[in-house]
């Protein structure tokens, strides 16, 4: 199902299992949305999760299934309880896509730094087969294993920054990055003008952000460029070397 506004550009594709016989499919009147910042590595979604509701007005719908596309027009009015002008409206969502966005931005920078993580890992993975050295010999990947301990330790110092140190249970970290941007990120439900303590919020949010993106960069630009230069300068393959079995006669 593909939503496109007034203006044909489209807002909304998403999918829904039918089977034979009469099926019924809810769009739920909301815009593509983003995922949110992650600490851990995420697989990208197929298809865009909803997002923020849509604005009173005219839509279409185009219901695709195999080679087939029906269309059909339909109006999303307001709640007819509340009198809210358009443009007050406008300007709530406009924050609200504001806020998407920055969100969007956020996930860039923890999805690098999380597959940076697991770069890391591979090579620890791969380092562990290799037989450690006796008394008296010289590790050949001495190098790298310090890389991998340096490396190591510049990511614990930017990810305790933007999240916190992890632990069981409840754990409070309002001083980290990550809390004070969404602290500031608050937006009420309702569809009136944004008020000044949520305008100035989202201006603090977006002064802050960059903060993340930038301890991010720093930290692949740095420790983790300089780790992977020792990667490959260490000749180390992806693959151990096995000895083949001399044959007996």
């Amino acid at each position: 199902i593909v939503v496109r506004d007034a203006g044909n550009a489209e807002i909304r594709r998403f999918r829904s299992e039918v089977h034979l016989g009469l099926n019924r499919i809810v769009w739920r009147l909301e815009r593509d949305g983003t995922p949110g910042p992650a600490r851990e590595l995420q697989q990208e979604p197929e298809l865009p999760p909803p997002g923020r509701e849509v604005l009173p007005g005219e839509y279409t719908l185009d219901v695709q299934f195999q080679d087939q596309t029906q269309s059909v027009k339909v109006t999303v009015q307001p709640d007819p309880r509340v009198e809210i002008p358009m443009l007050d409206r406008q300007a709530k969502d406009a924050l609200r896509a504001q806020r998407e966005q920055l969100q969007a931005d956020l996930r860039r920078a923890t999805q690098r730094l999380a597959r940076g993580k697991r770069d890391i890992e591979v090579v620890e993975k791969r380092l562990a087969i290799e037989p450690k050295a006796r008394d008296g010999e010289t590790d050949p990947h001495k190098a790298l294993r310090d890389a991998v301990v340096a490396v190591n330790k510049a990511f614990t110092e930017v990810e305790e920054k933007l999240w916190g140190k992890k632990a069981q249970g409840i754990v409070r970290n309002d001083d980290t990055l990550f809390a004070q941007v969404n602290a500031e990120m608050r937006i009420t439900s309702t569809d009136d003008a944004p008020n000044a303590t949520e305008l100035q919020g989202m201006a603090r949010a977006a002064r802050k952000a960059p903060e993340i993106t930038a301890a991010v960069d720093a930290f692949a630009t740095g420790p983790l460029a300089t780790f992977r230069t020792a990667v490959e300068q260490s000749g180390l393959s992806l693959l151990p070397q096995i000895e083949p079995v001399p044959a007996r006669k």
